[in-house]
């Protein structure tokens, strides 16, 4: 009996001990080892969580691996490589989302709340820093970095995690109305928005409209909608004119995009992310087999494509590995939006409205409609089972309002990673994609501890 014991203590600690590495590497300048240990990462999670797997992840898989091969087929090209990398990118990412819950045993901690406290104290020590980066440099917008580093995204993803965090304390608020807990939404709001990653900040926008819309509460919604947009453009005014000039001026070039008179010059101002998503529309829906079956993965706009295409990596890692490849139509309808030769820092032509950058046509362009439609059918499936399990079990009266947080949390940040999935390849970024699917899977494991009798939904995914 004792031996169990220590085995199970064992097993916490190390469990314990991966949240922490976990957490190191999505929120510091070693991001590039995430990226490089994705797949260890995700085996190790499989080990020591104790998962399993239903025959949907089997069918899913098979799938996928068919219908690559009927792509490859139809538009003669077979890009091994580009395939290669894209799975390397994903399938840990859904290995660790579609595994079921195995582990019931009674856990001594949470491990979600001490995953939450991981990312709290080291964004805290790093936010703390970019204040002061910023203090000593306030007229850039690149300046409130910490010790996250540049790589990647930079601020746009330290800009995403400070909203999820930060969002957590919000929903703490609610039912737990301390100094401390605003004190540290606040604090997390105020870090994302000195990010000044304006296409962020403005998906968290509509996130919370999202999140509160009600057809029942409409003008309500639209009255929160109004003031959140009110008081972000008080922030900007106040602090950063220059900054929210800017982002006037990429709506207006939004706005470019629905006039048909135009001049040739107007025309080139049209942001490139919305040209991505038109040539989407003019190339893949027209042709049934291509629309239903893609061109393949990391063929199209995907993080893989840009990645071995020889002119968008820094480092030339894995070109160095798997070898340099432009499929093409990724060279007819994306290369030419962002390379080398068109992207300018002095022409203001390298911002977020020039990337041609989204997961989701991404999914849809390489991976095709129907296993599009099949993965999110999957997710789904997966997100509501969660949701009931939290819904429809009988909790004890100390437990209420922890499920409460937890429903409406992830309810919030999955709205919040869905809409961000639409404006750039935030699937294959690990620092951002990996945390909210491992928050994702602590709070599942996180209801099971709430639970005196848990009966495990069936099919758990």
């Amino acid at each position: 009996m004792s031996g169990k014991i220590n085995i199970k203590a064992n097993n916490s600690i190390l469990i314990q001990f991966y949240l922490i590495i976990i957490g190191v590497l999505a929120l510091s300048f070693l991001r590039p080892f995430l990226f490089i240990s994705l797949p260890l990462l995700a085996i190790s999670f499989i080990i020591l969580f104790k998962t399993r797997y239903s025959i949907n992840v089997l069918f899913l898989g098979a799938c996928i691996f068919v219908t690559s091969l009927i792509s490859s087929l139809y538009v003669h090209e077979f890009n091994v490589s580009n395939a290669i990398l894209s799975f390397y990118f994903i399938c840990p990412v859904f290995l660790i989302f579609f595994s079921g819950i195995k582990m019931v045993d009674k856990m001594r901690d949470s491990y979600f709340e001490y995953f939450m406290k991981i990312l709290m104290v080291i964004l805290i020590a790093n936010d703390c820093i970019g204040f002061i980066q910023f203090a000593i440099n306030p007229r850039s917008d690149d300046s409130f970095v910490g010790f996250y580093g540049i790589n990647g995204l930079g601020l746009h993803t330290l800009s995403l995690i400070n909203f999820i965090v930060g969002a957590y304390y919000f929903f703490i608020f609610q039912y737990h109305k301390t100094k401390f807990n605003l004190g540290l939404f606040i604090f997390f709001f105020t870090s994302a928005f000195c990010c000044f990653y304006g296409l962020g900040l403005i998906v968290f926008v509509l996130s919370i409209f999202a999140y509160k819309f009600s057809f029942r509460t409409f003008l309500k919604s639209i009255a929160i909608l109004i003031l959140i947009v009110s008081l972000v453009v008080t922030l900007f005014y106040l602090f950063r004119a220059r900054t929210l000039s800017y982002n006037y001026g990429n709506i207006e070039k939004v706005a470019l995009f629905f006039n048909s008179k135009i001049s040739k010059e107007d025309e080139a101002q049209i942001p490139r992310k919305i040209i991505l998503y038109k040539n989407y529309i003019n190339v893949y829906p027209k042709d049934f087999g291509l629309f239903m079956f893609g061109s393949g993965p990391g063929t199209f706009n995907s993080r893989t494509s840009f990645v071995l295409n020889g002119d968008y990596s820094r480092t030339g890692l894995f070109e160095s590995i798997l070898g340099t490849h432009t499929p093409a139509y990724a060279l007819k309808y994306v290369y030419p939006l962002w390379n080398s030769k068109v992207v300018s820092h002095k022409f203001y032509t390298d911002g977020t409205r020039n990337e041609p950058f989204s997961s989701v046509i991404a999914m849809l362009a390489e991976y095709g409609f129907f296993i599009s439609v099949l993965l999110s059918i999957l997710i789904f499936h997966n997100y509501k089972t969660l949701i009931r399990r939290i819904d429809h079990t009988n909790l004890s009266p100390d437990n209420i309002a922890k499920s409460h947080i937890y429903r409406n949390y992830i309810k919030f940040i999955s709205l919040f990673i869905l809409l961000n999935l639409f404006t750039d390849n935030f699937l294959e970024y690990p620092e951002i994609i990996i945390v909210y699917v491992v928050i994702f899977k602590l709070i599942d494991m996180a209801i099971v501890k709430l639970v005196p009798e848990v009966i495990l939904v069936k099919g758990n995914n």
